[in-house]
């Protein structure tokens, strides 16, 4: 379970998040829709510990996002991930692979190949479409408990959108078992 209480964040003086609660239960899916700087991508870089909060208290199952123990359960995809100019998808698995002892190659492999995207070709020469899609398999091939998704379906055509929500199904399903 996710608890937020009296959550707030400022950047200099202005404040973006104001006595935030919120209550999410495990095995709960759940978008957050706001106009333009409104603080959804600050609200889940604080959920993730990429921010720490000026007042308020952010936890996973009575646990801290800075905790080790929530890191290595807890997925956060940006809107927009940085990689090095000569990265491929199939070097950055090694990467996520350090930091998610339960990642699966087998179903990172599997989602490739659903998305129809090369491993060895740099990401940098991927589509801003394809780069989501190998992102979308990085995070679900990770098997986290949490994800926090940002703008995920951002550069997908219909076609794709609907290739990735059902691998998101599969996902929760399976995970459900």
């Amino acid at each position: 379970m996710i608890k937020i209480n009296g959550l707030y964040h400022a950047f200099a003086d202005k404040y973006v998040l104001e006595d935030v609660n919120i209550e999410i239960k495990d095995g709960t899916v759940m978008g957050i829709v706001g106009i333009n700087g409104a603080g959804k991508s600050t609200l889940l870089r604080l959920m993730s510990g990429v921010y720490t909060p000026k007042k308020g208290k952010i936890e996973f199952d009575g646990v801290e996002p800075s905790s080790p123990t929530v890191r290595q359960n807890l997925f956060f995809l940006p809107d927009d991930p940085y990689y090095t100019s000569g990265a491929t998808a199939k070097s950055v698995v090694s990467l996520y692979k350090a930091f998610y002892p339960e990642f699966d190659n087998e179903a990172y492999e599997d989602y490739m190949e659903k998305c129809r995207l090369n491993t060895k070709k740099p990401i940098r020469n991927f589509s801003k479409g394809m780069k989501r899609q190998a992102e979308i398999a990085f995070a679900l091939a990770s098997r986290p408990d949490f994800m926090l998704l940002d703008e995920v379906f951002d550069g997908l055509d219909p076609q794709k959108k609907e290739t990735c929500k059902n691998l998101f199904l599969e996902y929760i399903l399976d995970i459900c078992r």
